[in-house]
């Protein structure tokens, strides 16, 4: 889930009981649901600074899933993951918590701008455009890959385009929910969750590794960038396939559909 109005589809649904309510000591009000997916839900709350406020994204875990310890496990990982990161065009992170009804919750930057999912739907980008989108979102998985983090969730998507300033196109990396640490004993436990038929990830950026369960590492995250980037050039997916068992064959077996294919991509090339 990401933490944007465009790219999640706002919402103000006056019957959750969160909204109005303060959590974390006061410290953060709710005001209207932002979205929805299967892991919860993200809220726009307003956060009081002295005499001014400012908008924050408070994403919360379902309370079913909450009863999982994988799931938590990985929630909480999420919180200190993204901690870690200080790069301008990663999201920023708060503080993480748990609400009286036991729900837990990540309080994070609130991000206003396009999905570059929405600015592909379009048409073809530029080749400068796309080097400067693609030099941004590398500098933030640089600063995650040297913590020995790797997202493995990238996608149009989670990359919001924003204006700051006098300068447009201004990137932020969302949503390291399900990024994990480079360490040998979540490998194990991401095999099992491969095994029991959890896909961490979406099946048309995925890595081939990711459909193995072998160890994810950096070149994971290039390569779906990579997909990314081809989806920008061209507003096509190198492989087309339907389910998850699909997607996985053509990630390990098939080539990509060469470029050259993709007369609006000819008519602009990135060269």
């Amino acid at each position: 889930m990401t933490t944007t109005d465009a790219n999640m589809g706002a919402g103000n649904d006056t019957s959750d009981p969160l909204i109005g309510q303060t959590i974390a000591d006061g410290k953060y009000r709710i005001v209207k649901v932002l979205g929805e997916g299967g892991m919860g839900k993200v809220y726009m709350g307003v956060q009081k600074l002295g005499d001014r406020e400012r908008s924050v994204a408070i994403k919360t875990l379902q309370p079913e899933l909450a009863q999982d310890p994988q799931i938590v496990a990985r929630f909480h990982r999420e919180a200190g993951t993204v901690s870690l990161l200080e790069h301008p065009n990663t999201i920023k992170f708060y503080e993480s918590g748990q609400l009286p009804d036991g729900k837990l919750f990540v309080a994070m930057e609130y991000i206003q701008g396009e999905s570059l999912a929405h600015v592909i739907a379009r048409g073809p980008l530029s080749p400068q455009r796309v080097e400067h989108i693609l030099a941004q979102v590398c500098g933030s998985l640089a600063e995650a890959h040297e913590h020995g983090i790797v997202h493995r969730d990238l996608k149009p998507e989670n990359i919001i385009l924003m204006q700051r300033g006098q300068r447009g196109d201004f990137v932020k990396v969302l949503d390291f929910g399900i990024a994990k640490r480079d360490e040998r004993e979540e490998d194990a436990q991401h095999a099992k969750l491969t095994r029991q038929g959890m896909v961490l990830g979406t099946p048309p950026y995925m890595s081939p590794e990711q459909f193995t369960g072998k160890p994810l590492r950096p070149t994971s995250d290039i390569y779906s960038l990579a997909i990314v980037a081809y989806e920008m050039m061209t507003t096509k997916l190198p492989f087309q396939a339907q389910t998850p068992w699909e997607w996985a064959t053509r990630h390990l077996t098939a080539q990509p559909v060469p470029f050259e294919s993709h007369p609006e991509a000819m008519n602009n090339p990135p060269y």
